[in-house]
């Protein structure tokens, strides 16, 4: 991918993220109207960048970047708004076949996915969650109307996050120690599912 293409997609998360919040596009392109002008930097000032390297200069870099900080601390303040709480629903397939079971409900895709539509519909979910931390199947699946389920919690002001271990394995040796899985591509995973609209990421172990 090109610097171009970095910085747009950077501009264009920057938007979502501000977008969403403020649940008005408009006023996130007003807001981040001058990030558009990134960093600017000439061969002369930056030699090891090469040639081909085009850089864009904004004389408030500095409030900029603080800006875009301050956006991160905003989204860290909403999850731990006070008064709401973080509905955990990323029950593995396994997991969620336990509870199924209880209840004699068949544990197929289908079942899983009305089961969370079911949450995630719930009228004025947004009072009292702040964040939803969702499954890999889940964080892919839509409603039966084929809307989302990261738009319809981001549309109820709802952050939407992703677990993203792979669960835990025994240690060799090691009798009740565990390690958890997840860590050889964690990058590739978390790049995904920030594209999907993930927001924050639960990283569970059963033992320190």
């Amino acid at each position: 991918m090109s610097n171009h293409s970095k910085s747009l997609e950077l501009i264009n998360n920057l938007i979502d993220f501000v977008g969403f919040r403020l649940k008005e596009k408009k006023l996130a392109v007003n807001a981040l109207c001058s990030y558009f002008c990134c960093k600017l930097m000439t061969q002369a000032e930056h030699k090891e960048s090469g040639p081909a390297t085009i850089w864009y200069k904004n004389p408030h870099e500095k409030e900029l970047i603080a800006t875009a900080v301050n956006y991160e601390m905003y989204f860290l303040k909403a999850i731990a708004e006070r008064g709401k709480g973080i509905l955990a629903a990323d029950e593995s397939t396994g997991t969620i076949g336990k509870r199924f079971d209880t209840i004699k409900v068949a544990n197929e895709e289908n079942n899983r996915r009305k089961y969370r539509q079911l949450l995630f519909t719930t009228p004025d979910i947004g009072k009292y969650i702040s964040g939803v931390i969702l499954y890999d199947e889940t964080i892919r699946q839509k409603t039966d109307d084929g809307v989302p389920f990261v738009e319809v919690l981001k549309k109820a002001g709802v952050i939407p996050g992703i677990k993203v271990d792979l669960g835990t394995k025994d240690i060799p040796s090691q009798p009740g120690e565990v390690y958890t899985q997840g860590l050889t591509d964690l990058d590739k995973r978390t790049a995904e599912y920030y594209k999907i609209g993930a927001r924050f990421a639960k990283w569970c172990v059963k033992r320190v």
